[in-house]
């Protein structure tokens, strides 16, 4: 009975019912019979009312006797609809449980919205009825939405499993939840229950501004209302909404290299409504020391505040760095990481076409001064090895992370081989022609129709200045993200005002793939325009095209100080390392390809046990690739690598894996019933989680305790009438 009602010791009250029968038991006239002649013709007379007064008088006692077991039944809180009791209807239950990250916020008694719904959740499963058949099917509403049971029978087993679930730390999805409930009941007979136990965060239903998007809960709504089911939202009681979490975390800059000082900055958002104030301390590889702590004062509602921290790494190879912010309601969200790949160097081969032993006579002088301009006491970023032509081998390609061509005739067959081979694989290329460039050579071998790593094709002969002036650099509105440096307009001014005399026409429309970030127009307008400057990813590698050379011999722009900014934004952009990886979100998923063979990769989270991966081999089959499972818990996760038998490793560097909770589930802000309303309709069934005594009712019977007070005030009142009206009936008779 205890699953029946809330106060099952109440129906005990119900034996008051015997209380008009033992009345009307007692009360009835005890008398002896005495032969009376004149009493007879009385007798007879009785006899022909005494089957109506009887009658009259079981109804009344009916009355009474219904009145005081529907007041009992109501003092014993009705959890159940008793007609689908009675009826023996089955009854099929979906369940949509928040296990967002956001419902384990401790509130002020120390228990957690997870913790209430969870306990709800078993309640109401427990409540159904196997022997009728009962169903039970359960949404987990955390990022990615799953199905942990879909129409179940087995509900004590079910019990037991929902209260072995724990938080985690994926956002909330709300609103893919209710399309996988929707669609659940696709499979189920019609007049399904579906109840949403959450606390019902607004970004939980994605961007309430978003019309698409309240037009999607719309259609599960309808979805739900199609095959005849109840939707029901249980509405927490008020909860904590101040929160404090770290929003963002980024290295501030292109590349970061061992023993050179890197900027770190994380991002402090206020999801409140009071100001607060706290500290931000960096750690770097999971030491609880921090290297830098900062303090942070009256951060305003809805605010963001960015705070720096600079770090130098000893020594190149995968590292991490993690802020943590002071520890509040909502611990999940106050740490944010973010793995980097710290290099020894960016080494760059630049081959010289037409090398000299004199300063400033050689074509790659001015740009490797511009790369590695020599202060004595300063390590710089750019290890820069300069060889002639002829030097160019497949070894020295390779030992590379940039490769320069300057004023090449063009390569052989087998170092272009090597050179597409060296892009494809992750490398830089950067070409920059001149009066010893052979275009059908560079067409052949590296632009192949489109096909190979060059951006552009060359024209069959270089352009000298027109008769109305030099051409100049022309920066297109907005700054390509690849020369951000030049976002800024008095540095962007610089870039026209050196003169270009000559140039090699490279052949446009583009191809698929290929960006022109910079070009050349001439002084009064004359000319047209030409590609100064196109870009290339080609696989995993990325290829740079200039359209002049790197010497003054057609161009003034390396006695300009703008020359050593271009130089280096191009530079930098080449040699970027791919950043997917650096930061993950829950759930992301993590692939890196090995450069060597590899048995196996542990993947380990401090103490907790390790993920064995194994590698898979790539459609190429030349090299291996490790993919992760879905990271379902945030924080620093470490891969090491096991070599092959009887082969050593090539990279037995440990990595590091930061995975991020989404910020978005830090804001603890909910919608209330209007906005649910409007969303949903005038016939969803809003609860509130603090009536009857807490508990959540599983049908629409949840005000069957206010309707059997009603009814035994009703049989009270036709009690009365009807004992009136037969009393007067009995007076009125002869």
């Amino acid at each position: 009975m205890g699953g029946l009602f809330g106060a099952p010791a109440m129906l005990w009250w119900a034996a008051a019912a015997a209380v008009p029968i033992l009345i009307h038991l007692f009360a009835r006239q005890r008398f002896k019979k005495v032969a009376w002649g004149a009493m007879e013709f009385l007798r007879r007379a009785f006899k022909k009312t005494q089957r109506r007064v009887r009658l009259e008088h079981l109804i009344i006692l009916l009355l009474r006797i219904l009145a005081l077991v529907l007041i009992a039944l109501a003092l014993a809180e009705p959890l159940r609809d008793v007609t689908g009791l009675i009826s023996g209807q089955r009854r099929e239950l979906v369940l949509v449980l928040d296990d967002s990250f956001s419902m384990g916020v401790q509130e002020t008694d120390g228990a957690t919205p997870f913790a209430r719904a969870r306990a709800r959740a078993a309640e109401m499963t427990g409540e159904l009825r196997g022997d009728r058949g009962d169903s039970v099917s359960v949404v987990m509403a955390s990022r990615p939405v799953r199905v942990l049971r879909k129409a179940s029978t087995e509900l004590d087993r079910t019990v037991t499993e929902i209260g072995r679930l724990t938080v985690r730390d994926g956002a909330s999805d709300l609103a893919g939840a209710l399309t996988a409930a929707a669609g659940l009941l696709e499979s189920l007979p019609e007049g399904a229950e579906v109840v949403v136990l959450s606390d019902l965060q607004r970004t939980a239903f994605g961007d309430a501004k978003n019309e698409s998007a309240v037009r999607d809960l719309g259609l599960a709504a309808r979805a739900i209302a199609t095959r005849k089911g109840v939707l029901r939202f249980v509405i927490p009681r008020p909860g904590i909404t101040e929160n404090l979490a770290l929003s963002a975390i980024q290295c501030r800059e292109r590349s970061v290299i061992a023993g050179r000082a890197a900027r770190m900055s994380a991002v402090i958002t206020n999801f409140g409504d009071a100001p607060q104030a706290g500290s931000v301390s960096f750690h770097a590889d999971g030491s609880a020391a921090p290297f830098e702590t900062r303090e942070f004062e009256s951060l305003k509602p809805g605010a963001s505040e960015s705070v720096e921290a600079r770090i130098t790494f000893p020594a190149p190879g995968s590292h991490v760095i993690e802020a943590r912010f002071t520890t509040d309601a909502l611990a999940v969200d106050n740490r944010r990481a973010l793995s980097l790949d710290v290099r020894g160097g960016i080494k760059v081969l630049i081959v010289d076409g037409e090398p000299s032993e004199e300063p400033g006579e050689a074509e790659s002088w001015f740009l490797a001064a511009a790369l590695d301009p020599g202060i004595e006491g300063v390590r710089p970023p750019f290890e820069v090895t300069v060889v002639p032509e002829a030097r160019m081998d497949s070894a020295g390609i390779n030992a590379a992370d940039l490769v320069v061509l300057m004023n090449t005739p063009g390569p052989r067959p087998d170092t272009a081989a090597a050179l597409r081979r060296f892009v494809a694989e992750g490398g830089a290329l950067w070409v920059l022609p001149g009066d010893r460039t052979e275009p059908a050579a560079m067409n052949t071998l590296l632009f192949q129709e489109g096909l190979g790593p060059l951006p552009l094709a060359f024209a069959d002969a270089s352009l000298p200045a027109s008769e109305s002036g030099s051409r100049r650099l022309l920066v297109p509105q907005p700054v390509p993200a690849e020369l951000s440096y030049f976002a800024d307009p008095e540095v962007s001014a610089w870039l026209p005002r050196a003169p270009i005399q000559r140039l090699w026409p490279l052949t446009v429309p583009a191809p698929a793939g290929t960006r022109v970030l910079l070009e050349l127009g001439g002084e009064k307008g004359g000319d047209g325009r030409h590609p100064a400057l196109a870009v290339k990813n080609f696989e995993r590698g990325r290829v740079a095209l200039m359209a002049f050379s790197g010497d003054q011999e057609w161009t003034d722009l390396p006695s300009f100080p703008t020359y050593v900014l271009l130089a280096r934004e191009v530079a930098w952009w080449l040699t970027a390392r791919d950043s997917v990886a650096a930061e993950l979100a829950v759930g992301g998923l993590w692939t890196r390809r090995l450069k060597g063979p590899v048995k196996e990769a542990l993947v380990s989270r401090g103490d907790a046990a390790g993920l064995v991966l194994r590698p898979v081999r790539e459609e190429t089959g030349e090299t291996q690739r490790l993919t992760s499972e879905p990271f379902e818990q945030s924080g620093l996760w470490r891969v090491d690598l096991v070599p092959a038998e009887q082969q050593p490793l090539v990279d037995a560097t440990p990595r590091w894996i930061a995975v991020n909770v989404d910020p978005a589930d830090s804001d603890l802000h909910r919608v209330d019933a209007a906005w649910l309303r409007s969303v949903f309709g005038a016939d969803v069934d809003l609860v509130d989680a603090g009536t009857q005594g807490g508990k959540t009712p599983a049908t629409a019977a949840e005000h069957a305790w206010w309707w059997l007070l009603v009814g035994a005030l009703c049989a009270l009142l036709l009690e009365t009438a009807l004992s009136q009206w037969f009393g007067a009936r009995a007076e009125s008779r002869p």
